[in-house]
């Protein structure tokens, strides 16, 4: 998703994506989980197909960086194609 429409796309905690993520969490694995930070491309990566890849690992970066010791990361909706020359 691009920042550039954040105001109409962003992926909030309330949203319905983020709320049945943490319900079957709940359900299944009696555990707190769910959607965490959401970081956003560029409309550049929409024109330049290239550049998505790189804003993804970047992205992947902060979020690594940010993360406590022994954090485990799940891509949902992902199929790595972007990724392919990394």
């Amino acid at each position: 998703r691009a920042v550039e429409f954040k105001a109409l796309l962003e992926i909030k905690q309330s949203s319905k994506l983020c709320v049945r993520y943490r319900d079957a969490a709940q359900r299944r694995l009696r555990a707190p989980w769910g959607v965490g930070p959401v970081l956003y491309g560029s409309v550049q990566e929409w024109v330049c197909q290239e550049r998505k890849g790189w804003r993804k690992a970047a992205n992947f970066e902060l979020l690594r960086a940010e993360a406590p010791a022994g954090r485990r990361f799940i891509f949902v909706g992902d199929n790595g194609a972007s990724e392919k020359d990394l």
